[in-house]
């Protein structure tokens, strides 16, 4: 739980934010010319005040609530005080969105402040490229007119950490899977994750015409999805070793790696319940890829001499010579075979109701009263 201290410094830099942010509301009202001095010398005051808290923040070791919200990365107070600047916009603002310009004025109001400060917020920053800040900034000269987000996951992680909440990892209470029925159900569920943030990332594929929120977002998707592997992983260690999981015989039979079982249970619902189970390499790529750059380097996950295509798991159709990535890919036979082995629908009812099914089929004097029922 967050100390008195600590809690009486937060509240310092949150009260700062949102002076500056009345001062700034009222600042064109200012008109006449002393009342616009005052205004200016009470923001440089704000503004000095804001970065003496913050970095107080720091001087005696950052608090829990400070550590969870930018992790591992070594921020200096000027971009802890942009990363702050976000954070109240999270807890306090109409709109948790701020443009570059908005942002740098917390470190001051010059031209040649802005244009000096602007660089923190250039792609490749630390703000931007350790994912604590969220932008669709593509070049330096956008960063003052661009717009910047706190990271959910970040802000989700400091706010449990201030109330002292454990982290859902934690928290989330194992239960054996009864079947392997739910053990599939299970994993579909993370294959649509994988669907949406694709359709997401690659507005292009196949998957945005899946999938077209634009109101989620790739990184909390890509959270998600760990979140649901880690509790798929949880659940597998407590299941009864009477019951059979055939997906998780056959990853640890072909040591398969997440992404490959992903592509493997992708085709296998693709089989079930569409009307053609072929997709194209390109798309099941991209259904694994968190973003451009590991799209590109996973690129060879369903080449001809690959795991999953050397190993007879995935077939290709290779319709252009040397383009594996257009090639259209389907599941084995086998594979499907044995993944749908020992999925017991009936073991899936609840107690009550499999004991409903059996009183039922007792009553009845033969097959003809049980179709004539139906």
């Amino acid at each position: 739980m967050i100390t008195d201290l600590e809690r009486t410094t937060l509240r310092r830099v949150l009260e700062l934010m949102a002076e500056l942010d009345e001062l700034d509301f009222g600042a064109p009202h200012a008109s006449a010319n002393g009342a616009r001095k005052r205004s200016e010398a009470r923001r440089k005051d704000l503004l000095k005040s804001l970065r003496r808290h913050v970095a107080g923040l720091t001087q005696r070791g950052a608090p829990a609530w400070l550590t969870k919200l930018k992790g591992s990365v070594q921020l200096d107070d000027s971009e802890l005080v942009l990363l702050l600047g976000l954070l109240y916009r999270r807890i306090a603002a109409p709109s948790p969105i701020a443009t570059g310009r908005e942002l740098v004025r917390l470190l001051g109001d010059s031209p040649s402040d802005l244009l000096e400060h602007a660089a923190f917020l250039h792609p490749g920053s630390h703000l931007l490229k350790s994912g604590l800040v969220e932008s669709r900034i593509r070049t330096p000269e956008q960063a003052l007119d661009a717009p910047f987000r706190l990271a959910e996951r970040s802000f989700q992680r400091a706010y449990r950490a201030f109330h002292g909440l454990r982290s859902k990892r934690r928290s989330a209470k194992a239960e054996g899977f009864a079947t392997a029925l739910e053990h599939l159900h299970a994993l579909r569920e993370i294959v649509q994750l994988h669907e949406r943030r694709a359709g997401l990332l690659f507005p292009q594929s196949l998957w945005a015409d899946m999938h077209p929120d634009p109101l989620e977002r790739p990184t909390d998707l890509t959270d998600a999805i760990q979140e649901a592997r880690d509790q798929l992983h949880r659940r597998e260690a407590a299941t009864s070793a009477k019951v059979r999981l055939p997906v998780l015989e056959l990853r640890r039979e072909r040591e398969l790696s997440d992404e490959e079982e992903i592509i493997i249970v992708e085709l296998f619902f693709r089989e079930l319940f569409s009307s053609a189970g072929l997709l194209e390499a390109a798309d099941l790529i991209r259904l694994v890829s968190a973003n451009e750059s590991e799209a590109l380097l996973r690129r060879k996950i369903l080449a001809p001499d690959s795991r999953l295509v050397a190993s007879t798991l995935v077939g290709l159709e290779i319709e252009i010579d040397e383009k594996p990535l257009m090639a259209l890919t389907y599941l084995r036979g086998w594979v499907s075979e044995r993944l749908i082995e020992g999925a017991d629908f009936l073991g899936a009812l609840s107690a009550s109701d499999r004991a409903r099914f059996r009183d039922y089929l007792t009553r009845l004097d033969n097959s003809g009263d049980f179709f004539r029922n139906l």
